[in-house]
């Protein structure tokens, strides 16, 4: 197969209790699940165009589970729950999980424009049984996470994640946004384009924080995606003084 192209040779749908099966290898065009219980599941070098785990009103576990150098492309995150599963060079795309729960797993690999909520939407409420997720003792410490939102209080200190010069963990984001914007008024004044940015950044954390999140994690590299390398880099040094953080 020429490299970059994608065959796929089945589709499948399970139900029920699943117990060590191997999907290693296989090349699927929809994989779908609906109500069931996967344990100590492999999937290894598995290419999925069309990924609806989760779909139907009853949950989805994956227990034990083990996705090692796979690329899922989520058409919605569906009605799931993953405990102690390892992600091992995985990469999620567009993954919105609300109503997917985490429990001690661990990632490396990408996880790419996605949204993990401890909240689940009244949409979904009332069809997934329950208001929240449980989000717990996840580490992704070791994964790339490319414009990707913790919402609706997700307890960022109950989760490893990635540290270092580009990150920074924002333990009390009211005082220290305060404390950021006030720094930042002076520089804005007379630049109305970057006025008009920063007021938009801090207004999506401010939503963030008004939808439950208690804590926030912020990454340099999707600042400078938002708002330009140069209002990012204020920002960042901004952010980085009034929580005590070296920038």
């Amino acid at each position: 197969m020429p490299p970059g192209r994608f065959r796929a040779s089945e589709s499948i749908l399970l139900e029920g209790d699943i117990e060590g099966v191997e999907y290693a290898g296989r090349r699927i065009d929809q994989f779908v699940t609906v109500g069931a219980t996967l344990t100590n599941c492999t999937f290894s070098e598995t290419a999925i165009a069309h990924v609806q785990f989760g779909s139907g009103t009853k949950q989805t576990i994956f227990r034990d589970c083990r996705f090692s150098a796979v690329c899922l492309n989520m058409d919605v995150g569906g009605n799931c729950r993953y405990e102690r599963c390892v992600f091992e060079r995985a990469t999620f795309r567009s993954w919105m999980c609300m109503a997917v729960e985490l429990i001690d797993c661990r990632f490396t690999g990408e996880i790419e424009d996605s949204i993990l909520s401890a909240a689940v939407p009244p949409s979904l409420a009332a069809m997934v049984g329950r208001n929240t997720n449980e989000l717990r003792r996840n580490d992704f410490s070791r994964a790339s996470l490319k414009n990707t939102v913790f919402r609706g209080g997700v307890d960022l200190l109950d989760q490893s994640l990635p540290s270092g010069p580009g990150c920074i963990l924002i333990r009390e984001p009211v005082a220290v946004l305060r404390a950021a914007k006030a720094a930042l008024h002076e520089q804005a004044e007379g630049q109305r384009k970057d006025a008009a940015a920063l007021h938009a950044v801090f207004g999506m954390w401010e939503m963030e924080l008004e939808l439950g999140q208690r804590q926030l994690w912020v990454q340099r590299s999707d600042l400078d995606a938002i708002v330009g390398d140069v209002v990012a880099g204020n920002l960042w040094d901004a952010l980085a003084a009034a929580n005590g953080t070296s920038s």
